[in-house]
């Protein structure tokens, strides 16, 4: 959306959106986190923020459909009815391996921890890739070609 409104040259009601953004997140955010205990505290602001570009990329589909007379609205949610699929079952997989590492490695301390950020964000990125191929999301299979063709450039 925000390259849209770039190439409309409309960044005052970027700026605008932003400010919106960020009053949505600071309103979550609050309404969210009082009275509860401190590590319950990360978890509500990660949800806080996503509420707050949720209602960014609405307020952003809205304005910019409106400015050109369209976006494309049954492309655009083929597009989303196929990768929220594939994120939620990412983010699943990614969870599972999350928890099979705190089950191995108890510990609390920094090597179990990036052990298992290494090792969620590896499945993470790969059952999502796996899923982009298998529901054709051609633009996620795209960046992965992309990565892909550069480190074979830099190894090779």
């Amino acid at each position: 959306m925000l390259r849209g409104f770039y190439a409309l040259e409309q960044t005052r009601l970027v700026f605008f959106i932003q400010c919106v953004i960020a009053a949505v997140n600071i309103g979550l955010a609050w309404g969210l986190t009082r009275g509860i205990r401190p590590v319950e505290t990360s978890p509500r602001l990660v949800l806080a923020y996503a509420g707050a570009y949720a209602v960014g990329a609405m307020l952003s589909a809205a304005v910019l459909s409106r400015r050109l007379g369209g976006l494309e609205g049954r492309r655009l949610f083929g597009f989303l009815a196929r990768l929220v699929p594939a994120g939620l079952l990412a983010a699943a997989a990614a969870w599972l391996v999350l928890r099979g590492v705190h089950l191995v490695l108890p510990g609390t301390g920094k090597p179990a921890a990036l052990l298992a950020l290494a090792a969620a964000g590896l499945v993470d990125l790969a059952v999502l890739f796996t899923m982009a191929r298998l529901l054709r999301i051609g633009e996620l299979t795209e960046v992965a070609g992309l990565v892909g063709s550069k480190l074979r450039r830099r190894s090779g």
